[in-house]
């Protein structure tokens, strides 16, 4: 966690899991919640069965710890397809041209 304290950016993934994010992804946002991280860059990206929550979810979260969202984020049903890996390097594109920017 002392590593994000450096970093530009924050890239979440997580499953949806039981309609939300697996724990130790939430475990995680919440502790660096607490940190209070400012000027990073976020982006989220995730897959799901039935509920494509989890994307949604960590928007949120990111959102709350005031952190600007580099894209919407990319949610893909059971493995990924080309179609939602070429969307996850688009989306890694998004982060690394705002990161350029500031």
């Amino acid at each position: 966690v002392t590593e994000l304290l450096d970093s530009g950016a924050l890239i979440v993934g997580s499953p949806t899991f039981n309609s939300g994010l697996l724990p130790t992804v939430a475990g995680f946002l919440s502790y660096a919640k607490g940190l209070k991280i400012r000027h990073v860059l976020g982006a989220a990206f995730g897959s799901y069965g039935w509920n494509p929550g989890s994307v949604k979810l960590i928007n949120e979260t990111l959102t709350s710890m005031r952190i600007e969202l580099a894209g919407e984020g990319v949610s893909a049903r059971y493995v990924p397809d080309q179609e939602a890996l070429d969307q996850c390097f688009k989306l890694g594109e998004q982060v690394a041209d705002k990161l350029k920017e500031s």
